[in-house]
C-alpha cells in the first residue's frame, strides 16, 4: 500500500512547494521526505494531517492520495 506519488507531486506543484518545503513543514530530513513521497516508506497519520493542511486538501483528496490503494 503506497502513496500515489504522481498525485502528491502534482499537489506540491500546484502549491509551488518543493520537497524541502515539505520536509521543513513535517520537521524531517529531505531524504526522509523523498522516501515517503516516492513510496519507499509510509507517511504517519500525523504527517498526512499536516500535509492536508499544508496543501489545503479536501478529505476526499487525502483519501485518493494516501488511503485509496485500489486501481491507480
Amino acid at each position: 500500500d503506497k502513496v500515489k506519488t504522481n498525485e502528491l507531486k502534482s499537489e506540491l506543484t500546484r502549491n509551488e512547494l518543493s520537497f524541502q518545503n515539505v520536509a521543513d513543514h513535517l520537521d524531517v530530513s529531505l531524504m526522509t521526505i523523498q522516501n515517503k513521497i516516492n513510496g519507499r516508506t509510509e507517511f504517519k497519520p500525523s504527517e498526512i494531517v499536516k500535509l492536508r493542511d499544508l496543501l489545503k486538501l479536501s478529505e476526499e483528496r487525502v483519501f485518493e492520495i494516501f488511503l485509496n490503494h485500489g486501481e491507480e
